[in-house]
């Protein structure tokens, strides 16, 4: 595969983290720190080290599904539209496709939801925050 010289590595650098944060850290659990970073205290078995050579390539193709599935889209004051030809008009995106954007998006919420209410049960023990109020937000747009 190869990228055209006109994609950055800004324009992947989403991509990139967030399949880190939500594809690769949730595979490895506690075996994240000692497959990917620092020297380990006690050498890798060699089941370690298969495991190692192989996060690489899920990263990069987690991050490069993550970026695929955004690219080419923009969300502007007209609503959310995609190129319409090589000579620079936009269409907006269809009903399909808004659709598979916001369950995209939805995935993002729940992850982070998910985080957030660990880090809220260390901080609590509730997995919640100090109000009770409702939440609003993406989820009033959902798709039906």
């Amino acid at each position: 595969m190869q990228l055209s010289p006109n994609i950055s590595l800004a324009q992947l650098q989403n991509s990139i983290d967030d399949a880190l944060k939500m594809d690769v850290r949730p595979l490895l659990g506690d075996l994240h720190d000692r497959l990917t970073g620092a020297a380990p205290a006690t050498p890798l078995t060699a089941q370690e080290v298969k495991a190692q050579e192989l996060v690489t390539p899920v990263w990069v193709c987690h991050a490069f599904q993550r970026f695929l599935e955004w690219h080419g889209v923009t969300v502007a004051a007209a609503g959310i539209t995609q190129p319409k030809d090589e000579k620079g008009a936009y269409e907006h995106i269809s009903e399909a496709r808004r659709a598979q954007l916001l369950r995209s998006v939805g995935g993002n919420i729940a992850y982070y939801e998910g985080e957030l209410g660990k880090a809220l049960k260390e901080i609590n023990g509730t997995g919640r925050g100090g109000s009770k109020r409702s939440r609003i937000g993406l989820r009033v747009i959902r798709p039906r």
